[in-house]
């Protein structure tokens, strides 16, 4: 399910169970998605899963059908995303100096590692976000020149890069 990733599964009837299973999704435009239940019975559980998701989406329940408005993707939204990547591997080190398998030490230059690429990757957001605004509209698709512009770019190449803790 490429339009709902984090939301592939539904509470239904005491089991988990895929949301396309249970429902059809569709697009009828370019910043919306419609999910239409084959059981109505269905709409609370499945609005439920979406509010619960980590997709920061509000579901409109209707009683037919739930509607959700997918936000535009803005320079800021990309900078809070990656300030909540930072915020989780901060709290991974945390956990492992808990733990005791890394020191003080090795957690502050794990930190002060992970704030420079983080301080890099908010640099090249930017340098997306204007390279976007200076792209242009070809029919009614928009063309950019050269790199990727999406927010699972950034965040797979911040992922990727993160200084791994080395456990003692």
């Amino acid at each position: 399910m490429k339009a709902l990733p984090s939301l592939n599964r539904v509470e239904y009837y005491g089991s988990p169970v895929s949301l396309k299973s249970i429902a059809q999704i569709s697009t009828p435009d370019s910043s919306s998605l419609l999910v239409q239940p084959y059981d109505k019975s269905s709409l609370k559980v499945i609005e439920k899963a979406i509010v619960s998701s980590d997709l920061d989406l509000t579901p409109n329940n209707d009683g037919e059908v739930i509607r959700l408005t997918i936000p535009p993707l803005t320079s800021e939204r990309r900078k809070v995303a990656l300030r909540n990547i930072r915020r989780d591997a901060l709290k991974a080190y945390e956990k492992l100096e808990k733990e005791k398998k890394l020191s003080e030490d090795n957690v502050k230059d794990l930190s002060n590692d992970l704030q420079k690429l983080t301080d890099e990757y908010m640099k090249k957001i930017e340098a997306l976000y204007k390279q976007k605004e200076k792209g242009r509209r070809v029919g009614h698709v928009w063309h950019f020149p050269h790199s990727p512009t999406t927010n699972h770019y950034v965040r797979r190449q911040l992922k990727q890069n993160a200084p791994k803790p080395t456990v003692l």
